[in-house]
């Protein structure tokens, strides 16, 4: 090497020094805010019964206790409601009575998997049995916005201050971890999913996403649209080496599953009378004050019109056209999590357009899209006004599902105002992300 080379090296080694460091320094005190923010929200969980946990946690005991019990017909939830409050009541802990004072009218709607999941992670203590939880939804929110995060190019700092800003100010987020739910959770399976895109071998790569998003919806078949829709990508693009690997291991897990909640249950007819249970889910009944920010309920709210088959149906159907859109040569695709990310994404938020249930910690599953929208744009291929647009409307989306606004503004108590700011930016995030779909010519090629 030439001394002026040398030189020269030097000074660009040291010219990159101080970059490195202040980028090591702005990550770390992004990690610090987001240890702080999860601390935060495990304190604001310390006095919440966990009222969604605890149906799972106690239906879970009693079939421990009894073969094929049927815990989704009226007569017997309306029985072993009683029979638990009674039981919380002996137990004298103050968690364990809230929960079941609120739960006397059991609503047994989850799958029998997710029952015979809980029965088997169970300790038989539900304080014990809740922080165990409660642990397990704050690292699904981090592994899970991380890897969706990962998977669709957003820098760390992005990466890590959405993360924080989930952690601290997102109320769907703090829904999910007061009521405990499932959909943190939810979001670590598509993050593990998207994960097991990223593979280079194809087919180990196909057959764990298979098993994957097969357990994710029978444990919880909210997903069921993102993977219609991801199997409308595969077809649309003629990927039938990753459809029929999705395929094998979807099945392989459906049979585990299926066979272990019958294992469980002592028989696999709970599957059917679950079936039987969710085809007459009372969501009617489900107003907006009581909590329901369905956009469909929110119109019949307001001009007394079931939207909900109408949305539905147009939520699948523009979300198709614009996959079909796309090119067929997917297997030249070099990062095929990207294209798939987005799919996922989209196909979240087409459930929560078109559901006629949408509880508020629902919509910790629009957060894949939030992630999606904040990667780095191609701005050679994009104008100034575009750019604005794309960075500003997912933080109007962001600050509307948070609530924010509203909670500045006093205004949290109207379920009007807050079903209107949840509708507003899932809408606003579903457009986004079709028009992203729309775009993507040159993803598959």
């Amino acid at each position: 090497m030439r001394p002026l080379d040398r030189v020269a090296g030097v000074r660009s080694t040291r010219g990159e020094v101080p970059e490195r460091r202040a980028t090591a320094v702005v990550r770390a005190a992004l990690v610090a805010c987001v240890a702080i923010a999860l601390v935060r929200d495990w304190r604001f969980t310390e006095t919440s019964p966990g009222i969604d946990f605890y149906q799972f946690w106690a239906i879970g005991r009693l079939i421990e206790r009894r073969d094929a019990l049927d815990v989704y017909a009226r007569v017997e939830r309306d029985r072993l409601g009683r029979e638990l409050f009674e039981e919380a009541l002996r137990s004298g802990g103050p968690r364990q009575i809230a929960a079941a004072t609120r739960r006397q009218d059991l609503e047994t709607y989850g799958t029998p998997l997710l029952y015979a999941a809980s029965r088997a992670l169970s300790t038989g203590d539900y304080e014990t049995d809740f922080r165990n939880f409660r642990l397990l939804a704050l690292a699904s929110l981090v592994a899970g916005a991380w890897a969706i995060g990962r998977a669709a190019g957003v820098s760390v700092e992005v990466n890590l201050a959405l993360l924080f800003f989930f952690a601290a100010a997102f109320e769907p987020v703090a829904s999910d971890l007061r009521v405990g739910n499932l959909n943190c959770l939810q979001l670590a399976m598509l993050g593990a999913y998207l994960a097991a895109a990223r593979l280079r071998d194809a087919r180990l790569a196909g057959g764990a996403g298979g098993a994957i998003l097969a357990g994710a919806v029978l444990l919880k078949p909210n997903l069921a649209h993102a993977v219609a829709l991801l199997v409308a990508s595969w077809i649309t693009a003629r990927r039938w080496r990753a459809l029929a690997a999705h395929a094998v291991g979807a099945a392989a897990a459906a049979v585990a599953a299926i066979a272990g909640s019958a294992a469980s249950f002592g028989s696999p007819r709970p599957w059917l009378h679950w079936a039987s249970a969710l085809a007459g889910l009372p969501d009617v009944q489900i107003t907006l004050a009581l909590g329901n920010y369905a956009p469909s309920r929110l119109v019949w709210e307001l001009l007394r019109i079931d939207a909900s088959i109408p949305l539905s149906a147009a939520a699948l159907a523009i979300a198709a056209i614009a996959i079909a859109r796309a090119p067929r040569r997917a297997e030249a695709a070099r990062d095929r999590a990207a294209p798939e990310a987005l799919v996922v994404a989209v196909g979240c938020l087409a459930m929560l357009v078109g559901s006629r249930l949408v509880w508020l910690h629902y919509e910790v599953l629009a957060i894949p899209m939030l992630l999606l929208l904040f990667r780095p744009l191609e701005s050679d291929r994009r104008g100034g006004w575009e750019i604005a647009a794309r960075r500003g409307l997912p933080v109007i989306a962001l600050l509307a599902l948070s609530l924010r606004p509203l909670l500045v503004a006093g205004l949290v108590e109207d379920p009007l105002w807050v079903a209107a700011s949840v509708c507003v930016g899932t809408l606003l995030l579903f457009a986004l992300g079709v028009r992203e779909l729309w775009l993507q010519r040159g993803v598959h090629s």
